[in-house]
């Protein structure tokens, strides 16, 4: 390896001593003080907002989850309905990785419970999923309650309690089903892992088990003597020469030409877990799908026998109009729920896959979800159903593909060097014309146009944003009646928008913005009622595409 990189990495990781967390106020004279804060420093592990980690307190199965994906690394989310977490709950990405993962299976319904307390053996059986502890069929123990670990559990827990993960209390006791405190969890996983590698060159024999944690590690004619864990987060910038491992192999199922270098003599595992088969609805005619429980009855719109008292019923009815292009997704889940007698009510607004969404849920608990792409609307309608947590999973897992119906029209990337200007644009909706600078006319056909002029004003800052916001107001008012006014920042540089009203009934969104001592002019304008609908949501995306 080059000397000067070799020289980077380990100034980076000196400089990374330096950043060491300070004692929670309630471990100090902990007996576990030392290995909590170890796992703070590395971010595996958080404490609460008083700076306190309550380390007696019982660990629930979400935060026990969450510190192991911290360790793991992995970003894959399973689509699978699991129907006790919603996506306001701050575990909600944690259990759906976990679950990916397959270190968390759920009862026989997919019931997870991620605020019950884990018991110890609940515990042991994740942690031997993690690092593929191999189970064991005999116990090594003098304690007096071996019997008690459930049969579901005894291959892992016989395995932790041989290799010493886990020990036994005072009484002789091991409490398979026990709860397990916050100290105690920490303790174990850094009995299973004792070394941990972050940014820096490792040479020569590493005792234990070792898990590379962080990016830049470099292990270079190095010997781990237990088994080597990469976190799916490190491999990535991971480099390796001449390395021997002793034990097992444990790694995510991607770039493994990293680990080319790399002998084990026991045997290589992937932390992933591969396909998971799923229910899924999916339409090829207009391009979506979305995963589904066994339990769920689905119905077409148009289908002529549909019980409506069914629980958890879902109805999906899709349409195909052009004149959805101008119409905003408001008016239209508006338009759509007043077709039902239920009284809805907007619940939540969003993107998903770049397309707008609306939710609407009544007091009875039916839920309506109606999404735009371009010219077709999607309504997937609720009835009945026993858990929110359907219509979560339903939007969680929503993907959207191209047919011969459902085209979704490109995004073009405007960039002009003369202007110094870059932005993004949908081609079907929006004609540019940069030809006040640049002579070229775009003679293109789009809903809206977008022209663009910049100006070079020598003296500009020698006026307050008040005196140029009145100059530009005299300008814009030669376009029409200046309907509204604003003043903001983009790229932290001063911008006045105006919304006018031509004499031709066309909408004019003008914003100005002062970049040094040019004046980059954006007129954006369209139709009275497509800008009212559609315009200035296109326009906003535009915006903040901006670059300069």
């Amino acid at each position: 390896m080059n000397k000067k990189v070799i020289f980077i990495i380990s100034l980076l990781a000196f400089m990374s001593m330096f950043n060491v967390s300070f004692a929670f106020t309630d471990t100090t004279n902990h007996w576990a003080s030392d290995t909590i804060n170890k796992f703070e420093n590395y971010k595996i592990v958080t404490g609460y907002d008083d700076n306190t980690f309550k380390p007696d307190d019982c660990m629930t199965r979400a935060e026990f989850i969450t510190v192991i994906n911290k360790i793991l690394g992995s970003e894959d989310e399973s689509a699978k309905y699991i129907p006790d977490i919603s996506r306001d709950d701050w575990y909600y990405h944690e259990i759906r990785k976990a679950v990916k993962l397959g270190i968390v299976q759920g009862d026989e319904q997919g019931y997870i419970y991620p605020n019950a307390p884990i018991t110890r053996e609940e515990a042991v059986v994740i942690l031997g999923r993690a690092f593929k502890i191999k189970n064991a069929y005999t116990i090594k123990t003098s304690s007096t309650d071996a019997y008690a670990i459930s049969k579901w559990a005894r291959g892992e827990f016989y395995a932790a309690v041989n290799y010493g993960y886990i020990s036994g209390y005072e009484d002789q006791t091991l409490r398979p089903q026990g709860t397990i405190t916050r100290a105690e969890v920490i303790t174990i996983i850094s009995r299973i892992i004792p070394n941990i590698l972050t940014i820096d060159v490792y040479s020569g024999d590493i005792h234990g088990n070792t898990l590379v944690y962080s990016d830049n590690v470099v292990l270079t004619n190095a010997t781990v003597t237990g088994s080597l864990f990469i976190s799916d987060s490190a491999i990535g910038t991971l480099k390796a020469k001449n390395v021997i491992v002793e034990r097992d192999l444990v790694v995510g199922n991607e770039n493994h030409s990293a680990l080319r270098d790399v002998k084990v003599t026991g045997d290589t595992y992937e932390f992933t877990t591969g396909i998971e088969e799923l229910i899924n609805f999916q339409d090829d005619e207009y391009g979506i799908r979305f995963t589904i429980p066994e339990s769920v009855t689905m119905h077409r719109a148009d289908d002529e026998k549909i019980n409506y008292r069914t629980s958890d019923l879902i109805i999906v009815d899709i349409e195909q109009n052009d004149e959805h292009y101008f119409k905003s997704i408001g008016t239209i889940a508006r338009a759509r729920a007043n077709e039902y007698d239920n009284l809805f009510s907007l619940k939540e607004s969003g993107k998903k896959d770049g397309k707008e969404y609306i939710l609407y849920c009544d007091a009875k608990g039916q839920n309506m979800l109606v999404i735009k792409r371009d010219n077709i609307v999607y309504e997937i309608a609720f009835f009945n159903i026993k858990s929110e947590n359907l219509v979560d999973n339903v939007l969680a897992t929503l993907e959207f593909f191209e047919t011969e119906k459902a085209k979704d029209i490109p995004t073009k990337t405007y960039k002009n060097t003369k202007l110094g200007l870059k932005f993004v644009y949908k081609d079907k909706y929006v004609v540019v014309d940069d030809s006040y600078n640049t002579g070229i006319v775009n003679e293109g056909k789009g809903f809206f146009k977008l022209f663009i002029q910049v100006n070079t004003i020598i003296d500009i800052h020698n006026y307050s944003v008040s005196e140029i916001a009145y100059m530009l107001s005299m300008i814009a008012s030669n376009d029409g009646e200046i309907l509204e006014s604003s003043t903001s920042k983009i790229f932290n540089n001063t911008a006045v928008k105006f919304k006018i009203l031509s004499e031709e009934g066309k909408i004019i969104d003008s914003l100005y913005i002062i970049i040094g001592n040019n004046l980059y002019n954006l007129i954006f304008t369209g139709n009275e009622a497509e800008m009212n609908e559609v315009g200035e949501s296109i326009f906003n995306d535009i915006i903040n595409s901006l670059e300069f």
